[in-house]
Protein backbone atom coordinates (compact mmCIF):
# COMPACT_ATOMS: atom_id res chain seq x y z
CA UNK A 1 0.00 0.00 0.00
CA UNK A 2 2.85 2.39 0.83
CA UNK A 3 4.44 1.67 -2.55
CA UNK A 4 1.19 2.51 -4.33
CA UNK A 5 0.86 5.77 -2.38
CA UNK A 6 4.45 6.72 -3.25
CA UNK A 7 3.89 5.99 -6.95
CA UNK A 8 0.67 8.04 -6.94
CA UNK A 9 2.44 10.98 -5.28
CA UNK A 10 5.31 10.93 -7.77
CA UNK A 11 3.05 10.57 -10.81
CA UNK A 12 0.72 13.36 -9.66
CA UNK A 13 3.69 15.71 -9.24
CA UNK A 14 4.86 14.87 -12.77
CA UNK A 15 1.40 15.51 -14.18
CA UNK A 16 1.04 18.84 -12.37
CA UNK A 17 4.53 19.91 -13.52
CA UNK A 18 3.65 19.00 -17.12
CA UNK A 19 0.41 20.97 -16.99
CA UNK A 20 2.25 23.99 -15.57
CA UNK A 21 4.88 23.87 -18.34
CA UNK A 22 2.13 23.59 -20.94
CA UNK A 23 0.26 26.57 -19.46
CA UNK A 24 3.44 28.70 -19.50
CA UNK A 25 4.20 27.77 -23.11
CA UNK A 26 0.68 28.69 -24.22
CA UNK A 27 0.95 32.01 -22.38
CA UNK A 28 4.36 32.71 -23.98
CA UNK A 29 2.96 31.90 -27.43
CA UNK A 30 0.04 34.30 -26.90
CA UNK A 31 2.31 37.13 -25.70
CA UNK A 32 4.71 36.55 -28.59
CA UNK A 33 1.87 36.51 -31.13
CA UNK A 34 0.52 39.84 -29.82
CA UNK A 35 3.97 41.46 -29.83
CA UNK A 36 4.78 40.06 -33.29
CA UNK A 37 1.54 41.37 -34.76
CA UNK A 38 2.23 44.82 -33.30
CA UNK A 39 5.82 44.79 -34.59
CA UNK A 40 4.66 43.76 -38.05
CA UNK A 41 2.11 46.57 -38.15
CA UNK A 42 4.54 49.21 -36.80
CA UNK A 43 7.31 48.30 -39.25
CA UNK A 44 4.84 48.23 -42.14
CA UNK A 45 3.53 51.67 -41.22
CA UNK A 46 7.04 53.11 -40.90
CA UNK A 47 7.98 51.79 -44.33
CA UNK A 48 5.13 53.90 -45.73
CA UNK A 49 6.81 57.19 -44.73
CA UNK A 50 6.96 59.36 -47.85
CA UNK A 51 9.79 61.58 -49.02
CA UNK A 52 9.35 65.30 -49.42
CA UNK A 53 12.31 66.83 -51.29
CA UNK A 54 14.51 63.80 -50.53
CA UNK A 55 13.85 63.89 -46.78
CA UNK A 56 11.37 61.72 -44.85
CA UNK A 57 8.05 63.46 -44.21
CA UNK A 58 8.23 62.94 -40.44
CA UNK A 59 6.44 65.69 -38.52
CA UNK A 60 7.50 64.71 -34.97
CA UNK A 61 9.55 62.00 -33.33
CA UNK A 62 10.32 60.99 -29.75
CA UNK A 63 11.43 57.83 -28.01
CA UNK A 64 7.81 56.67 -27.60
CA UNK A 65 5.95 58.29 -30.51
CA UNK A 66 6.31 59.26 -34.16
CA UNK A 67 4.05 61.22 -36.52
CA UNK A 68 4.47 61.19 -40.29
CA UNK A 69 2.73 61.42 -43.63
CA UNK A 70 2.26 58.06 -45.34
CA UNK A 71 2.31 57.12 -49.00
CA UNK A 72 -1.50 56.82 -48.85
CA UNK A 73 -1.71 60.57 -48.21
CA UNK A 74 -2.96 60.08 -44.66
CA UNK A 75 -1.16 61.44 -41.64
CA UNK A 76 -0.27 58.76 -39.09
CA UNK A 77 0.94 58.61 -35.52
CA UNK A 78 2.29 55.65 -33.58
CA UNK A 79 2.38 56.20 -29.83
CA UNK A 80 2.87 54.32 -26.59
CA UNK A 81 0.90 55.12 -23.44
CA UNK A 82 2.79 53.75 -20.42
CA UNK A 83 -0.15 54.36 -18.07
CA UNK A 84 -2.43 51.97 -19.97
CA UNK A 85 0.42 49.87 -21.43
CA UNK A 86 -1.11 50.32 -24.87
CA UNK A 87 0.63 50.83 -28.20
CA UNK A 88 -1.72 52.51 -30.67
CA UNK A 89 -1.80 53.96 -34.15
CA UNK A 90 -3.81 56.99 -35.16
CA UNK A 91 -4.60 57.84 -38.77
CA UNK A 92 -6.39 60.81 -40.22
CA UNK A 93 -8.80 58.37 -41.91
CA UNK A 94 -9.69 55.85 -39.19
CA UNK A 95 -8.82 57.52 -35.89
CA UNK A 96 -7.04 55.76 -33.03
CA UNK A 97 -6.70 51.96 -32.92
CA UNK A 98 -4.85 49.94 -30.27
CA UNK A 99 -2.15 47.69 -31.71
CA UNK A 100 -1.31 45.79 -28.55
CA UNK A 101 -2.23 45.94 -24.88
CA UNK A 102 0.01 44.58 -22.16
CA UNK A 103 2.95 46.30 -23.83
CA UNK A 104 5.34 47.05 -20.97
CA UNK A 105 7.80 49.02 -23.09
CA UNK A 106 8.00 50.61 -26.53
CA UNK A 107 11.05 52.49 -27.73
CA UNK A 108 11.97 54.20 -30.97
CA UNK A 109 15.54 55.19 -31.87
CA UNK A 110 16.45 57.27 -34.92
CA UNK A 111 19.59 56.98 -37.07
CA UNK A 112 21.05 58.96 -39.97
CA UNK A 113 22.63 57.70 -43.22
CA UNK A 114 25.89 56.92 -41.37
CA UNK A 115 23.96 54.88 -38.77
CA UNK A 116 24.65 57.46 -36.06
CA UNK A 117 21.86 58.48 -33.65
CA UNK A 118 20.09 61.64 -34.77
CA UNK A 119 17.41 63.97 -33.46
CA UNK A 120 17.13 65.90 -36.74
CA UNK A 121 13.92 64.79 -38.45
CA UNK A 122 15.22 65.47 -41.97
CA UNK A 123 18.25 63.21 -41.37
CA UNK A 124 16.35 60.10 -40.25
CA UNK A 125 17.10 57.13 -42.51
CA UNK A 126 16.61 54.18 -40.13
CA UNK A 127 14.36 53.65 -37.13
CA UNK A 128 15.03 51.13 -34.38
CA UNK A 129 11.89 49.67 -32.82
CA UNK A 130 11.72 47.76 -29.52
CA UNK A 131 8.49 46.24 -28.23
CA UNK A 132 8.30 44.42 -24.90
CA UNK A 133 5.05 42.68 -23.99
CA UNK A 134 4.25 40.78 -20.81
CA UNK A 135 1.56 38.69 -19.24
CA UNK A 136 2.05 37.20 -15.82
CA UNK A 137 5.64 36.03 -15.55
CA UNK A 138 6.09 35.80 -19.33
CA UNK A 139 7.99 38.66 -21.01
CA UNK A 140 8.74 38.85 -24.74
CA UNK A 141 10.96 41.51 -26.30
CA UNK A 142 11.13 42.09 -30.05
CA UNK A 143 13.67 44.38 -31.72
CA UNK A 144 13.65 45.48 -35.35
CA UNK A 145 15.33 47.98 -37.66
CA UNK A 146 13.25 49.78 -40.25
CA UNK A 147 15.02 51.32 -43.19
CA UNK A 148 12.84 54.00 -44.72
CA UNK A 149 12.42 52.59 -48.24
CA UNK A 150 12.46 55.88 -50.09
CA UNK A 151 15.50 57.12 -48.15
CA UNK A 152 17.74 54.05 -48.55
CA UNK A 153 21.11 54.23 -50.24
CA UNK A 154 20.73 54.09 -54.02
CA UNK A 155 17.28 55.68 -54.02
CA UNK A 156 18.63 59.05 -55.02
CA UNK A 157 18.39 60.44 -51.51
CA UNK A 158 21.39 60.89 -49.30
Amino acid sequence: MAILATLATISSRLIFASVDVYRQSVQRAQVHARASLAMERVTGELRAVVLASFTPDITSASSVAISFNASTGASRSIAYDAATQTLSITTSQTGSQPLVTGCTDFTLAYFDKDNAPTAVLANIRRIGVTIRAAEGSVVEQLVSKVYLRAAMSGSGAS
